[in-house]
């Protein structure tokens, strides 16, 4: 008598069962998860890829002028007085000095920039040159004196105004500050002239004395280069800003959106206008209570930056990886159950590293020759590859070409989504259910517990 094999006798299905399309299923779901370990990498690449180019701005920045923020003229009084103080019993007079500031009853900025693009390597970063005129008016002696504290005496004599740059590498060309009547301005002096405020950019004029008898009035004009965005703090009790530019791209931000634009071929033009009720910071303060940080706060921005650049565009079609990877991997498992040739695991993977690739070279590609190009060469290029591959797979050509076709249709899908960011959780939520609702019609009569085919050659 013939030997009898334990295992057919125990499991006589066990082995078809490894080869039913339910099981397929379950593998190329878990492959599709498995494939999303390399996509974290481009995710890695893409992030390392953004820093350099951040280096890149930084580099250019230091050169030609970082992302200017001009806050001012505000006015700064100094004011010296006494208190007791008793310690131990013992009680003593002490001399106390400290600043007033005081920031503008109007302020006027009017700015007009030119943006040109400095190219460093394959990195182009938007800089621009900027013309700017600030005009407005200091309230007049008596009403500063009512913000003083009780007791203290201002020194008019040390009285200055000073204007706060982000960056003053990036200043150019400085006239002066023009107050009143005047002829003449009077030239500002490096640094803001306020104790440990070394860190913070600035210039300062000192006042002549009687200057504040009456309500002072005050001009600037200020030419200056910068990078990526300009801001204008508005210290006015009443504040409005005008800019113009060249660049077609602006991004309005910073807490104040304008209350007029408009966006032509030749630029854009844009106007705010911001009440004193709508800032977070009041119109006078001491400096020991409070240093000059309020001024950094919300502010009237535009960016000189493309809407969504290169690696934004790269970063955001990786997100949508994991749909694609399964959609794909369900198009080709249609084929197999179609055809009745089985499809090896192997093959599977092979596949999805070609879909993978694709982010590589859109990536590659988007540094040189901009998204839109790269992304035709690489969607073409990927369906050729697993076109082709499908191709040996199945020995037909019609189903190889069934893929490819298949595969630019989710690139060209992709790249619609990316295109109309605010719907794309709709298209993407459209193309999931579409996917789904294919697959379950195709898959309507299909044995998930027969045999797939036999291996493929």
């Amino acid at each position: 008598m013939s030997a009898i094999d334990p295992a057919q006798t125990a499991h006589p299905s066990f082995r078809p069962s490894l080869h039913s399309p339910g099981v397929k299923f379950f593998v190329i779901c878990g492959l599709t998860l498995a494939l999303m370990i390399p996509m974290l990498f481009v995710w890695m690449l893409i992030e390392d890829r953004e820093a350099h180019e951040a280096q890149v701005v930084q580099e250019v920045a230091e050169s030609w002028g970082a992302a200017q923020s001009i806050a001012g003229p505000f006015l700064v009084v100094p004011f010296r007085g006494s208190f007791t103080n008793t310690q131990n019993g013992v009680t003593t007079n002490v001399s106390r000095k400290d600043f007033l500031i005081v920031l503008p009853e109007e302020m006027n900025a009017t700015s007009r920039n030119e943006v040109s693009l400095r190219t460093r390597a394959i990195y182009e970063v938007p800089v621009y040159h900027a013309d700017m005129l600030i005009e407005g008016r200091f309230p007049a002696r008596e009403k500063i004196m009512d913000r003083l504290p009780e007791g203290y005496q201002p020194q008019w004599d040390d009285a200055f105004v000073a204007l706060r740059v982000q960056d003053p590498t990036g200043l150019r060309d400085v006239p002066g500050l023009r107050l009143g009547a005047a002829p003449e301005p009077i030239d500002f002096v490096p640094s803001l002239n306020l104790p440990q405020s070394d860190g913070y950019g600035g210039l300062h004029v000192p006042l002549s004395d009687g200057a504040l008898e009456e309500a002072l009035t005050y001009s600037a004009t200020l030419s200056f280069n910068g990078t990526q965005s300009l801001s204008v703090a508005p210290v006015g009790q009443t504040s409005s800003v005008h800019m113009a530019s060249d660049w077609l791209h602006p991004s309005f931000g910073g807490g104040y959106l304008p209350d007029t634009y408009v966006l032509s071929a030749a630029g854009f033009e844009a106007d705010w206008s911001v009440p004193y009720v709508a800032r977070s910071y009041p119109q006078s303060w001491l400096y020991s209570e409070q240093n000059i940080s309020p001024l950094f706060g919300k502010a009237v921005k535009v960016g000189f930056v493309e809407e969504a650049d290169n690696y934004q565009l790269v970063s955001r079609s990786a997100k949508y990886a994991i749909l694609f990877l399964a959609t794909a991997f369900l198009a080709v498992f249609l084929l197999e159950l179609q055809a009745g040739t089985r499809v090896h695991a192997v093959q599977y993977v092979l596949f999805g590293f070609g879909l993978v690739i694709f982010y590589v070279l859109l990536l590659a590609f988007a540094e040189v020759i901009g998204f839109a190009a790269a992304y035709a060469v690489a969607s073409i290029a990927v369906a050729l590859l697993n076109g082709g591959y499908v191709t040996a797979i199945f020995g037909q050509a019609r189903r190889g070409a069934i893929a490819a076709l298949s595969l630019l249709g989710l690139y060209g899908l992709l790249y619609v989504i990316l295109q109309v960011a605010a719907y794309a959780l709709l298209v993407g939520a459209m193309t999931a259910f579409g996917a789904l609702a294919v697959t379950m019609y195709a898959t309507r009569s299909v044995d998930w517990s027969g045999v797939v085919g036999g291996p493929s050659e």
